[in-house]
């Protein structure tokens, strides 16, 4: 088998196409080219050709993870779905390992972060924090480590929320406030008691 061309993507400013006995083959990244010794008229073994289309494909997916990430946390399920549109289980495998091992995926901090935030805006019940997580990928013993960790406690934000409403304890006021931090995902027993410490301060 022989490399017969290697061709500039026009989608891709920094990557090529190579095709092999004048057929596409795989893509490789500009910068991977001189690496793997890839240039026309090179022969290759079958061998050889699978180890350099795997090598090209973790570049190319290391790239892509990184750039996903650059400016924003992600997940570990995030970035495994995300490669899953152009890449094999083998190489996301391979290049979610490496994400891991030097930093850049840390699903424990991305749980710490996220829940951080959620205190500084008490927006969000316990409940809601977990379901919103486990959605993200995220394993819920994960989650309820940091919520424990972080000290989130419900009855806090629950009362955050009421400052938005007038204070009002008659009836119809009790069930819109009530219905209103059940949507926001608090438990029925945190609820009860926000609704009680609101008719005592009256």
């Amino acid at each position: 088998m022989i490399i017969t061309n290697v061709e500039k993507d026009t989608d891709r400013a920094k990557s090529y196409s190579v095709f092999v006995d004048g057929e596409f083959s795989f893509k490789v990244r500009e910068q991977e080219l001189f690496k793997l010794g890839i240039y026309q008229g090179r022969e290759l073994t079958y061998q050889e050709l699978n180890l350099l289309k795997n090598q090209a494909q973790i570049s190319l997916a290391k790239a892509k993870a990184l750039s996903s990430i650059f400016f924003k946390l992600r997940t570990v399920h995030e970035v495994s779905e995300k490669l899953k549109k152009e890449f094999t289980s083998e190489v996301i495998n391979g290049v979610i390992a490496f994400l891991v091992e030097n930093g850049y995926l840390d699903d424990e901090l991305y749980v710490e972060k996220f829940i951080t935030e959620k205190k500084r805006l008490g927006e969000l019940s316990g409940k809601a924090i977990r379901y919103e997580l486990m959605g993200r990928g995220i394993s819920p013993s994960i989650v309820d480590e940091k919520l424990n960790e972080l000290e989130y406690d419900e009855k806090e934000y629950a009362k955050k929320l009421l400052e938005k409403h007038s204070g009002r304890t008659d009836n119809e006021s009790v069930i819109k406030i009530r219905e209103y931090l059940f949507r926001k995902g608090f438990s029925t027993s945190t609820i009860e008691q926000v609704l009680l410490e609101l008719r005592e301060g009256d």
